[in-house]
């Protein structure tokens, strides 16, 4: 049985998500895959993976590759927003059973698809940390030029005359503390 696999455009990433509220389609372009079980997985966060199960009806965050305070601080945010927009229930937000996971439930509602009120939730989350992730990129390039290329006022010239073998009371090859020195067991 031969196998097909299709290798997705940077178009093709883009689906609608269709707001009940009034009809009109929202593109959504996020970097989603669907699991076995059906599972959205999204991978545009920095620090986190967001997985929405829909027949389970929950949302959970995994740390991607660090673990740390950034970690649950990103999950943090990303579920207060999502409670902002009305997307989960906030007294669900609990850790999972995954080590430094988070996950909340998904209310239920037949008036509503709520998967797509979700995706839509979790695509604007992520456009309000970008801007957050391009600075702190900047910052920390910024950070390495000035040690690896300093400016004049931020270094010093090579002086062989300051730079000497004997500096200051400590002398090369002499143990410090004289005698007591000796007395070592």
């Amino acid at each position: 049985m031969p196998i097909s696999v299709k290798i997705a455009d940077e178009e093709e990433r883009t689906f609608k998500v269709r707001i009940k509220k009034d009809e009109r389609d929202y593109p959504v372009s996020l970097k989603v895959r669907r699991s076995l079980e059906g599972n959205l997985m999204i991978f545009d966060h920095r620090d986190i993976d967001i997985v929405i199960m829909p027949d389970q009806g929950k949302v959970v965050a995994f740390p991607k590759n660090e673990m740390g305070s950034h970690v649950y601080d990103a999950e943090d945010r990303l579920f207060r927003y999502l409670h902002k927009m009305g997307v989960v229930k906030y007294g669900t937000v609990q850790g999972g059973a995954v080590y430094n996971s988070m996950q909340a439930d998904i209310p239920e509602t037949s008036e509503y698809n709520a998967v797509d009120y979700v995706l839509f939730a979790v695509e604007k989350f992520i456009d309000l940390e970008k801007p957050h992730f391009a600075f702190e990129e900047e910052f920390y390039k910024e950070y390495e030029e000035r040690l690896t290329a300093p400016e004049g006022d931020d270094s010093t010239e090579f002086d062989p005359a300051r730079q000497s073998v004997e500096k200051g009371s400590i002398r090369p090859g002499l143990q410090p503390y004289g005698v007591a020195a000796i007395y070592r067991l």
